[in-house]
């Protein structure tokens, strides 16, 4: 006795439904439940359109094939493949889709959890299944692009536990082997995340684990269970997507390279000042908060040793040596200026102003050996910048150069004597002039590095202008003058000469007098 089962009602749950995609898969199942049902295949063609979209059902209903009435159940085959046979068919990939790929995940950031791995074994069987089905790929050559895909850490970590025979491309391992150490390397208890985060730690326990009492290697069943170890990374912020260690974060990378962190010899850590990574809330860790900061890339100080960005050059590493630090290129924006300091500049005495000649051999000359600079002695933010000099240059900064120094007119004659003698030729030349430099002078305008006050040394003999002298020139003047007069009433035939001898006269004495030729 058969018992027959009648079609799902069409909008059902159970019941088929053509969209207009994988033709071939709803008429395999619709004329499966035609047959459970006691259909012929003849009598299935007029309920096709029920068990439609409206999209697809607007287009089927004005073929005669699908319509009521029609009893050829291969003329609404062929009907409904003629409208959507290229949806039926399935995505062909080609081999530099499977090429791109690979190359794609391999550069990526290495599988954490589990679930990863079967992600990739997903879209790498769809992709090279395609390719073994046309005889475009051995199944070796599978296997080894499956091995080759895997990220560069990842593949590193199954390459290690593969059999020494399995580890070429002669003879790969299979997909099924390489799943299950995936699966061994990824969970969350395995070996490799205990070593991470015990052993890798940036703190290590001080006390021998034969020291350790028997007591202690075997949990007591009376204590209380201890609080599980955190698995967030606190340089990415992130929790399982790599293993527990700065080395193996890719944030790391970032810092290194923007100079906000580096690596100390015992693989610590620590920030690029040499201090210790600063404790954020921040949800992107430690990276995120120090490239948020303003001041992203670490510039040496201009007044202050920052320490090295490279090993010292009498330290001495060799490939053979345990800790070898990789090389830390400092960008070439910011150079390491060399600030060389001198002594100031003397200010001379009375004794030194007096002699004949001063010597500057003090002001010119390269202290051999400079004072350092204090920190109390830089100059605050903002301030004029140092000059910068090239590297191991030794001569000295002379600040006292580039400052304004203001000196009266009696302090340029006492610094130089040759100076003097010449003013003092000058002052004779034109007599009736009366100066007196021995009275005391102006006070000079404030300046950072004037000289301090000097009395002139009094020379009544050459400096002073005697009252004599102012005499005599007045008389001669009077006497010529007159002169002139006389001749002008008593010689008239020369009066137009005198008149023009006399203006000559006056004003080439007015000219030499007002304004000598002094320097």
């Amino acid at each position: 006795m058969s018992t027959f089962v009648a079609l799902p009602r069409p909008g059902s749950v159970s019941a088929p439904i053509f969209d207009g995609t994988n033709l071939t898969s709803f008429l395999a199942i619709f004329s499966h439940l035609g047959m459970l049902a006691g259909l012929a295949l003849d009598d299935l063609p007029p309920m096709i359109l029920a068990y439609c979209t409206p999209d697809v059902r607007n287009v089927l209903r004005y073929s005669p094939e699908l319509v009521c009435g029609a009893k050829s159940w291969d003329d609404a085959v062929s009907e409904m493949r003629l409208f959507y046979t290229s949806s039926d068919e399935f995505r062909s990939f080609s081999l530099d889709d499977l090429r791109n790929f690979c190359q794609r995940v391999c550069t990526s950031a290495p599988f954490s959890p589990f679930h990863d791995a079967q992600a990739y074994l997903r879209r790498f069987t769809e992709i090279s299944g395609s390719l073994c089905e046309r005889g475009l790929l051995a199944v070796a050559q599978v296997q080894v692009y499956f091995v080759v895909g895997l990220p560069l850490t990842t593949r590193w970590d199954v390459e290690v536990r593969l059999p020494e025979a399995n580890r070429g491309t002669t003879t790969p391992p299979s997909i099924p082997h390489v799943m299950t150490i995936l699966r061994d390397v990824l969970q969350c208890d395995s070996f490799e995340n205990f070593v991470s985060s015990h052993f890798l730690s940036e703190t290590t326990p001080s006390t021998p684990l034969q020291d350790a009492p028997d007591s202690a290697l075997c949990p007591s069943t009376h204590s209380s269970p201890s609080k599980p170890r955190s698995l967030r990374c606190f340089v990415c912020g992130q929790t399982g997507k790599h293993c527990l260690s700065p080395k193996f974060c890719p944030r790391t990378a970032d810092l290194v390279r923007e100079q906000l962190a580096r690596f100390e010899t015992n693989s610590r850590l620590v920030a690029y000042d040499g201090s210790s990574l600063p404790m954020t809330r921040n949800p992107g860790g430690v990276a995120a908060h120090l490239l948020s900061l303003p001041r992203r890339r670490h510039c040496p100080s201009t007044y202050h040793a920052d320490p090295p960005a490279y090993p010292s050059p009498d330290l001495s590493f060799s490939h053979n040596s345990p800790h070898r630090l990789p090389p830390f290129s400092a960008p070439s924006s910011c150079h390491v200026p060399v600030i060389l300091t001198a002594a100031p500049l003397p200010i001379p005495s009375d004794d030194v102003v007096q002699s004949q000649h001063i010597d500057v051999s003090a002001r010119c000359g390269t202290d051999q050996n400079p004072p350092q600079s204090s920190p109390a002695s830089h100059p605050p933010r903002g301030s004029s910048p140092v000059p910068r000099v090239p590297l191991f240059a030794s001569f000295p900064k002379l600040p006292a150069l580039n400052e304004l120094v203001t000196f009266s007119l009696g302090k340029l004659l006492m610094l130089s004597p040759s100076f003097r003698e010449e003013f003092i030729k000058r002052i004779r030349r034109m007599g009736p002039v009366e100066l007196r430099i021995d009275q005391k002078p102006d006070p000079p305008v404030a300046c950072r590095s004037a000289l301090p006050p000097s009395p002139i040394p009094s020379r009544p003999g050459l400096i002073r202008i005697s009252s004599y002298y102012v005499l005599s020139t007045f008389l001669t003047i009077l006497l010529l003058i007159l002169w002139t007069l006389i001749d002008h009433l008593f010689l008239p035939a020369k009066v137009q000469a005198t008149y023009n001898y006399l203006p000559s006269l006056l004003s080439h004495f007015s000219r030499s007098l007002l304004t000598p030729d002094l320097f």
